[in-house]
């Protein structure tokens, strides 16, 4: 760092602030730092962090108080831990630009891989930085279209069909859909199921019974306040993901809805507040832990591989699951709980 510092003549609290990614340094001065570590061919000591030893793993999160991310970051954590790594947590609030920022800081620690679960459609710049940095990395539990990246995800097409096939089972023909933000790959998954349950029960697609609750309770909650006030109301609804669900229950409450004798919900994810007995939510069950857990297994073996042995892009879709509860009426019309 001392050898940095004097070549360029600035402080060593300007070098480790700039290796730290601190704010306060201009951007020509860290520019200059960089290219001054480049040349003198420098790294810091354990060339990670100042880590002597182990694997340092960035996870990068769209939303970790999402409950899906939250477990699927504790299954990629567990896993790192008990194979002698450190997880790194970056959270990005879904938004493209801390995104970007976060990576050029861990091209910058030149950490060992990277999980993503905060890919957006617009996600492509960024993972061709990551790419060319050389940094092995894993998406998971989004979708993303570009096969020459390793993904693992649920089939998200299949469980909006099981969700939507389960409420025309039911004898419902006005099935309304809240959907995700439009800019995660996933929601676009979700929305053909719905549409291929609803052709193939000959229901024909409404845009006026679809809208967008933004994958958070508050924003179901003010879709569905207009989506069930409206004179030709649906009679069931189905939640891309559980908080919404909880969104819509809110506002057919506020509405004098009954649920399930009024309006039928159905959700997607299957968290842990999705089972409890005042709830009892019908839902798609969403195998976070699985998939994160795989994920760390499968980025660590990508890097103990080395840049230098081929690796096949692998793109691995686990199958979703039915879960049937109070919530969607099935017992009322003598159906058992399957699936």
């Amino acid at each position: 760092m001392e050898q940095v510092a004097n070549h360029l003549g600035v402080s060593r609290s300007t070098v480790c602030r700039v290796m730290n990614g601190a704010p306060g340094v201009k951007e020509s001065t860290r520019q200059r730092v960089l290219k001054a570590m480049a040349d003198l061919g420098y790294r810091p000591r354990g060339g990670r962090l100042g880590l002597e030893s182990g694997r340092m793993i960035a996870l990068v999160a769209g939303e970790i108080s999402n409950p899906t991310h939250s477990e699927i970051a504790q299954a990629v954590e567990d896993v790192t831990s008990t194979l002698g790594g450190t997880l790194i947590l970056c959270n990005t609030g879904d938004s493209p630009e801390k995104e970007a920022r976060y990576v050029d800081l861990l091209i910058r620690r030149q950490v060992d891989g990277i999980v993503f679960i905060s890919v957006r459609t617009d996600s492509g710049p960024t993972l061709e930085k990551v790419s060319a940095a050389g940094i092995p990395f894993i998406i998971c539990g989004r979708m993303f279209e570009d096969r020459r990246y390793d993904l693992v995800a649920v089939d998200f097409e299949m469980g909006a069909y099981l969700a939507t096939s389960h409420l025309a089972q039911l004898g419902h023909r006005r099935i309304g859909y809240v959907s995700g933000s439009s800019y995660i790959a996933c929601s676009n998954e979700r929305l053909k199921g719905y549409r291929k349950a609803l052709e193939e029960f000959g229901i024909e697609y409404s845009e006026d019974l679809t809208v967008e609750g933004f994958y958070t309770q508050i924003g179901a909650y003010r879709a569905a306040l207009q989506l069930l006030s409206r004179e030709s109301r649906p009679t069931a609804v189905f939640a891309a993901n559980d908080l919404m669900a909880l969104g819509v229950l809110q506002a057919a409450h506020e509405l004098g809805l009954r649920v399930p004798e009024d309006l039928a919900v159905v959700g997607f994810d299957d968290i842990p507040i999705a089972s409890l007995f005042c709830i009892e939510l019908t839902t798609i069950q969403h195998p976070m832990y699985e998939l994160g857990a795989l994920t760390a297994r499968l980025l660590m073996e990508k890097i103990e591989r080395g840049p230098d042995q081929p690796w096949n892009p692998q793109r691995i879709i686990l199958p979703p699951k039915l879960v049937i509860r109070r919530t969607c009426g099935a017992s009322m019309g003598g159906l058992r709980k399957a699936m």
